[in-house]
């Protein structure tokens, strides 16, 4: 597939290294003459200086033969300009990314009269991700639908969910809530449901109904997400904007901590029924005096990572739970440095994840009789590791992978989780790797996923070696799998062999 970037920046770059990977002919096109030379040291891509917009920068990039043109530039305006320009010159497909709020609820109407095949909004995305984790916090998954009066919920039928053992007939009877049960999933097999299907645990339940009815339901049941009314957001941008709206929307209270006087008076003008604080959100004095202890959620987003650190930092001291990844790096620092800094930061940790070698180099602490060059692991060793990990920092569980390697391609992989009282480790996969990169991200995602769901302490190891085993199958950085294939490796027959 022929495909033009317009705009290298980090979005434009990110997508050209995918694309190319996959083998695509790209052509970026940039202003800067150092992005340019940047991107043409690194990528297997054609590169052209110049303006997007220009019809002559377009034909010498071979417009008239290209079947997609992506406009991620800086400036809305320019993004839609340049696929406009596309389409006339022969484009097959054009997407633009379009972020300022203004252009919002024009969207639709941008579209058909420019001839935009898709509009792309990563604000507006990262706000509706957030906004689902807030508005239902006991389901795996959620969907929208009829622009969001309708969703659907993925549910997990733990040991304490009230339904186990009744008939679908009886539930909706019971649970005062009219909602249709779409499917069923036991184990590896699809269940299509019918009025005298039973529910049992470890089932997951595909629910489809009304916002106010899914609630209902849930509550029923013993799956009641966590209602939360206030919520404090730290950060005034276009993701603070989109933010505000779909959770009011939800009946929330918002308050918006920005730091810009400037943009304060601009948020009062758009979001006139949300409470704008002028001050800074890194300051602990400053969040206790906006009453950060009688808020039901915080969400930290600036565009500064380390502000957002910081100020959830903070925020942990006053309740919220937070994971650390002890993942040392010797080309980051040296030992020594890293034992100073993460030991600081571990004093706010409540979940520790790390494996033999990042306790070792980073705390000192070792496990006995192991040894991942020979492939030896002794699983009393690493209890000892995770006990003393707790007991130095007072975390209140500690995930620690286990890595046997056979050869340099073939592992065998499992991992062990404490919770300050019983060591839970999980089965054992045997796996011929594609790809490490994203293994230890996917298996603290696949932990805290899990964590987050209410899966007991064996449920959740289990589920976070699954998500990781599988990561290991797949070329990039990316875990492109979904809740159901992690589930179903994680309860499969127990023989260890993955299967793609």
């Amino acid at each position: 597939m022929k495909i033009i970037i317009i705009g290298a920046g980090k979005v434009g770059y990110t997508l050209a290294e995918n694309l190319v990977a996959e083998n695509n002919d790209v052509t970026l096109i940039d202003k800067s003459i150092n992005v340019i030379e940047k991107v043409e040291d690194s990528l297997d891509a054609m590169c052209i200086k110049g303006n997007g917009v220009s019809t002559s920068v377009l034909l010498e990039a071979g417009i008239e033969k290209t079947d997609l043109l992506i406009a991620v530039t800086g400036n809305d305006e320019i993004n839609m300009v340049c696929c406009l320009t596309a389409k006339k010159l022969g484009a097959l497909q054009t997407v633009a990314r379009v972020r300022n709020p203004e252009y919002a609820d024009e969207l639709s109407l941008i579209k058909d009269q420019l001839g935009l095949d898709f509009v792309i909004n990563p604000e507006f995305a990262a706000a509706e991700e957030i906004a689902r984790t807030l508005g239902f916090s006991s389901a795996i998954n959620v969907e929208r639908f009829a622009s969001g009066r309708v969703r659907m919920v993925e549910l997990k039928i733990t040991s304490e969910v009230h339904i186990i053992g009744k008939r679908l007939s009886d539930i909706n009877k019971h649970a005062a809530s009219s909602v249709v049960f779409g499917v069923i999933v036991r184990g590896d097999e699809i269940i299509v449901p019918k009025g005298e299907s039973l529910i049992r645990e470890n089932d997951v339940i595909y629910v489809i109904g009304k916002s106010s009815n899914i609630f209902k339901f849930c509550k029923a049941c013993g799956k009641s997400p966590e209602r939360i009314k206030n919520v404090m957001i730290m950060g005034g941008g276009r993701i603070a904007y989109y933010l505000y709206k779909l959770l009011t929307s939800m009946n929330m209270n918002i308050k918006i901590i920005e730091i810009n006087r400037e943009r304060c008076y601009e948020l009062s003008d758009e979001l006139p029924s949300a409470l704008i604080i002028n001050s800074d959100g890194t300051e602990e004095d400053a969040l206790l005096s906006e009453n950060i202890k009688g808020m039901d959620s915080f969400v930290a987003i600036t565009g500064m990572d380390e502000q957002n650190l910081m100020s959830s930092l903070i925020a942990k001291k006053m309740g919220v739970k937070i994971s650390c990844d002890l993942n040392y790096r010797n080309k980051l620092w040296s030992k020594e440095k890293a034992g100073q800094v993460m030991g600081e930061l571990c004093k706010y940790v409540d979940v520790c994840i790390a494996n033999e070698e990042d306790a070792a180099d980073v705390f000192g602490i070792r496990a006995t009789n192991t040894d991942v060059t020979t492939g030896a692991v002794n699983h009393d060793g690493y209890k000892e590791v995770a006990k003393q990990l707790a007991e130095c920092f007072g975390f209140e569980k500690v995930a620690i992978t286990l890595r046997e390697s056979l050869s340099a391609n073939d592992n065998l992989w499992s991992a062990m989780l404490y919770d300050g009282e019983n060591y839970h480790f999980s089965k054992k996969y045997k796996m011929h790797i594609v790809d490490r990169v994203g293994g230890g991200d996917s298996f603290g995602g696949g932990l805290i996923a899990a964590s987050l769901n209410g899966y007991s302490a064996q449920d959740t190891i289990e589920f976070a070696v699954a998500a990781s085993c599988l990561k290991h199958s797949i070329e990039g950085d990316f875990n492109m799998v979904s809740m159901e294939e992690v589930r179903k490796l994680a309860g499969g027959d127990g023989s260890g062999r993955v299967q793609r």
